[in-house]
């Protein structure tokens, strides 16, 4: 009787081990360092995407500071933002670096839609 219980035990960790490995990535930060690292960035370019936040991130913390902005106006501006630094990013990605980014954006959608 100890023995199946030892091992029902046995199988059942072993099971949330597995599934702890199969975890798959659903997000991940477009702009940080170990991003660009996975697709192959150089230092200019790491240092061309650094300069790029400390250019929006201060423009995106005043409109969420806005106070005379409604919250609709806010995510407006806000996408606005985002689109203005997702174009200056995608310029100083190679086409090699894009199709990479692209991959890696299927990739997370379909894990989305696993999870």
């Amino acid at each position: 009787m100890k023995r199946i219980l030892l091992t029902g035990i046995m199988l059942l960790a072993l099971n949330f081990a597995v599934n702890a490995q199969e975890k798959k990535r659903t997000s991940v930060n477009f702009y940080s360092v170990e991003f660009l690292d996975e697709i192959g960035a150089t230092a200019d370019q790491k240092a061309k995407v650094a300069d790029l936040m400390k250019e929006f991130q201060p423009k995106m913390n005043e409109v969420k500071k806005d106070e005379s902005l409604s919250a609709d106006d806010k995510k407006d501006k806000i996408k606005v933002l985002s689109a203005e630094r997702s174009k200056k990013y995608h310029q100083i990605l190679s086409a090699e670096q894009k199709a990479k980014l692209n991959e890696i954006k299927k990739e997370l959608a379909k894990n989305k839609k696993e999870n």
